[in-house]
């Protein structure tokens, strides 16, 4: 899946590429300003489980004259999903994700009002992950960390200050020093456990959907 995932995002880096060298006008979607807007998204693959939705904000700043494009966003990650384990015990799990994000972004024209981007960058999550067992144990694991992701897609300009846009995620994310690990049972906690006793990352896909207002 992954390199699939890569595979998709380097054909579209070249044929973006090839398509803004082609464009003779190709300044319409590049103009200098802030941007601000929402967005939604569904994310698959990787390690995570099933019903997954996010969503979130961010605000944008195009360079004067320039392909480049700065982006910070907050998303918030809700995951849910359920597993029967070998011996038949059921695991409910619940993870919830903070993250604050800053992306490079490389925008180039497609036409006049179509525009592509690639890019990538790193973000800070905040994380909660919470597993229940049907025989009335749980344990749930919070922390903070840092982790990567790169990004390709598009948008759309229907109004002179109006974008919508549409791109696809890969994120990488690394659990680090600051995770602590809560065992408990019906009666309340039974045990703690360091991030240096359960150390782990995941990743995932995120396909979102978005607006942007310009000013």
């Amino acid at each position: 899946m992954k390199r699939l995932i890569y595979a998709v995002m380097g054909s579209a880096l070249i044929g973006i590429t090839v398509s803004a060298e082609q464009t003779a006008e190709g300044n319409g979607g590049l103009k200098e300003g802030w941007q601000v807007g929402p967005n939604v998204g569904y994310t698959c693959g990787g390690n995570t489980m099933s019903a997954n939705v996010a969503y979130g904000i961010q605000c944008a700043y195009q360079f004067e004259e320039s392909p480049a494009r700065i982006e910070l966003a907050y998303d918030r990650l809700k995951n849910n999903g359920s597993l029967l384990q070998p011996t038949g015990i059921t695991a409910s799990d619940k993870l919830d994700i903070n993250a604050l994000t800053v992306t490079g972004l490389r925008r180039m024209p497609i036409g006049e009002a179509l525009t592509g981007y690639v890019g990538g960058g790193v973000g800070y999550y905040l994380s909660s992950f919470k597993e229940s067992f049907s025989g009335g144990y749980e344990w749930t694991r919070t922390g903070t960390s840092f982790g990567y992701h790169l990004d390709c897609g598009a948008d759309y300009a229907v109004a002179q200050n109006i974008e919508l846009f549409a791109d696809l995620r890969y994120e990488m994310i690394s659990y680090g020093a600051k995770t602590t690990v809560n065992i408990t049972d019906v009666q309340g906690q039974i045990g703690k456990l360091k991030s240096e006793d359960m150390t782990s990352s995941w990743d995932h896909f995120m396909i979102r959907i978005g607006a942007s207002y310009k000013f």
